[in-house]
């Protein structure tokens, strides 16, 4: 079983599937990311963190440990997304590890392809990008959603400087150090922990090569724009305001002229 060969050897990579409410979609997204991780033929573990989901999530997750090198955690109660994915890619023990979407939105094919572009050059931290040149997004999210994620990362980069130009996407791999170090500073548990995250992997002074990918929307109603926009706003301004407490930190990103260019790659 995949389970008993990762045990007795080093993990090459992690993947971490944050879920809540998933019981129509977590077996399919494990299931999907082992086949992917398999045909990549280096040791591997899938971190399943469930958000205490009220339905069967963590249960259908459980029974996949039968057969498949999977681990669950679960919170005591719902803690937000960026907790889940903080004590996930904490818990892991991969070279490289990286966070995936359990709706399946990012094209699994991009996991041996990050793989790939993981091994070849100096790069800490890859951020999958629906907005970076070369990308294929399938079926685009509806007008009012792009509109406002539009104005999130207008705020964003006023706020942070460019760090780069798909900041929210749920797809980014990060090498195993640079998660330790990165992840153990976060203190956002939103949706907009990702910000956090990439102000810090640029403060710190890690390479981050943004990656354009395949993706396809599949409606969230978990997060409305109209409802949540002031506690995003809000959680924004937090994490800026704990960077600035940071004297040790460089808060605005270095302008994207200044920084490698993203190699144009082929999304197949």
């Amino acid at each position: 079983m995949h389970w008993s060969a990762n045990l007795n050897s080093s993990t090459a990579i992690s993947a971490v599937i944050p879920a809540y409410r998933e019981e129509s979609t977590i077996e399919r997204a494990i299931t999907t990311v082992a086949k992917a991780l398999d045909e990549i033929g280096e040791p591997y573990e899938i971190l399943v963190v469930d958000n205490a989901s009220p339905d069967s999530t963590a249960e259908i997750a459980r029974a996949a440990r039968e057969s498949l090198p999977v681990r669950v955690l679960e919170n005591d109660r719902n803690r937000g997304k960026g907790f889940s994915v903080r004590r996930g890619i904490l818990a892991s023990r991969g070279t490289w590890r990286f966070f995936y979407d359990a709706d399946l939105s990012t094209h699994p094919s991009e996991i041996a392809r990050f793989w790939e572009i993981a091994n070849s050059g100096p790069h800490d931290v890859l951020v999958g990008s629906r907005l970076a040149h070369g990308a294929n997004v399938a079926r685009m999210q509806p007008l009012g959603r792009r509109l406002a994620g539009r104005l999130m990362l207008t705020v964003s980069h006023s706020l942070f400087g460019r760090l780069t130009d798909d900041i929210f996407c749920g797809y980014k791999w990060f090498r195993g150090d640079a998660a330790d170090q990165v992840f153990a500073d976060t203190k956002a548990t939103g949706w907009v922990f990702d910000l956090e995250v990439l102000a810090l992997a640029a403060a710190d002074g890690y390479h981050v090569l943004e990656v354009p990918i395949e993706w396809e929307n599949h409606e969230d109603t978990r997060l409305n724009m109209s409802r949540d926009w002031i506690a995003i706003g809000l959680e924004m301004l937090k994490i800026k305001w704990n960077l600035r407490r940071s004297a040790a930190r460089v808060v605005l990103a270095p302008p994207l002229t200044d920084r490698p260019p993203v190699s144009p790659t082929s999304t197949g």
